[in-house]
């Protein structure tokens, strides 16, 4: 078990980087004390910017992974210097276009003067907009021009700042839209299926060019309710929305077959939960959620206000992308090297075996993890 875990918030550390504008060079960083990762890779997600001031390192190097958008300026050199092993994602929307915002490749009126064909319009001539940002116009993510200009731009901002690769925060199966779109190559409507299918081509091709400069692509590809698997397969990386910390039944079932979806296709997993939780016992739940679906370089997102207790210095080794989790009764269960883990998300109770721990009864709406014969439950 990895030592030297500092208990704190995912919130603490949040408001402590908020002080920092990335602004200090990388041989300024301090030398952070060693082995800092807790054994569960965890998560950690920033503000949108920064104030002024140089961001402190060290609370971050505790991440496997850390997600920001491109106004932390050299914040992903310096954590890289601290802590070799750190992902740092780079938030981009490959949708839309907007005024000015740190997520746009793009600003509008560069769009506007250079390349109107970008811009994707209903049959009366409206331009779109999606639901929760009335200013940001819908681009054509189909057309392969925008593609490669997208990647160019945005290859050079993981090269300027030290990324380790892009978080498409874009790459959803159910977007709300001010109108509906007429797909210039067609001149129809713009269907479901068209969408979807635009969708993985954009990320294939974003993703080819990516690779070759050294960068990684990870797509927020909710809800876990629409399963495409070509979409997945052209990334490196997904998130589905919420964790499993607040759901039972139906809804936990959805989620975990989106995530077995992408262990098949060898994409990286991150989870993240999402509003605080009433206590330990939902945090231990939460956590063997992921475990069922967790991957060597993916990560979990704790939920804002959870402690990074002892918990998640539980050390069950490295997951084995080979070993799926199995059903077992009304429950789930997967092996690790050192342990298992089992989740019983419906309405009645499962006896199971669970490693050294030996044969349990996992009551609805419980968890256990085994690390050897010591045994962490939620009831």
């Amino acid at each position: 078990m990895r030592q030297g875990l500092v208990a704190t918030t995912l919130a603490v550390v949040v408001a402590a980087c908020s002080g920092g504008g990335g602004a200090a060079s990388v041989a300024s960083v301090p030398q952070c004390p060693g082995d800092v990762l807790t054994s569960v890779p965890l998560a950690a997600r920033l503000p949108p910017r920064p104030s002024s001031g140089a961001p402190p390192i060290c609370p971050l190097a505790r991440y496997r992974a850390v997600f920001a958008t491109a106004a932390w300026g050299a914040m992903p050199k310096e954590l890289r210097a601290a802590q070799p092993d750190a992902q740092v994602w780079q938030a981009r929307s490959l949708l839309y276009g907007c005024q000015r915002c740190d997520l746009a490749a793009f600003h509008l009126p560069w769009i506007r003067e250079h390349h109107p064909d970008w811009i994707l319009h209903t049959a009366e001539g409206a331009e779109i907009h999606p639901d929760e940002h009335p200013g940001w116009v819908l681009l054509d993510f189909g057309n392969p021009a925008y593609q490669s200009a997208w990647a160019v731009r945005v290859q050079q901002s993981l090269s300027a700042g030290g990324w380790t690769g892009v978080d498409i925060t874009d790459a959803g199966n159910a977007p709300g839209w001010s109108g509906v779109a007429i797909d210039p190559r067609t001149g129809s409507a713009f269907e479901g299926d068209d969408r979807a299918i635009y969708l993985a081509q954009a990320l294939s091709l974003v993703h080819a060019a990516m690779r070759t400069k050294g960068f990684f692509v990870l797509a927020q590809n909710g809800p876990p309710g629409i399963v495409e698997p070509p979409q997945i397969n052209s990334a490196d990386a997904v998130v589905a929305g919420a964790g499993f910390a607040r759901l039972r039944g139906a809804a936990w079932d959805r989620l975990l077959r989106y995530y077995l979806q992408a262990q098949r296709q060898r994409a990286r997993t991150f989870v993240w939960e999402s509003g605080p939780d009433p206590g330990p016992d939902r945090d231990v739940y939460g956590l063997a959620g992921y475990l069922l679906v967790a991957t060597p370089e993916g990560a979990y997102g704790l939920s804002p206000g959870t402690a990074a207790t002892s918990l998640y210095d539980l050390d069950l080794g490295t997951p084995d992308p080979d070993v799926l989790a199995v059903r077992v009764g009304e429950a789930w269960r997967r092996t690790y090297p050192n342990g298992a883990v089992a989740v019983n998300p419906s309405d009645l109770p499962t006896i199971l075996a669970l490693g050294g721990a030996g044969t349990i009864t996992l009551p609805p709406g419980g968890a256990a993890i085994a690390v050897g014969s010591r045994l962490v439950t939620s009831y």
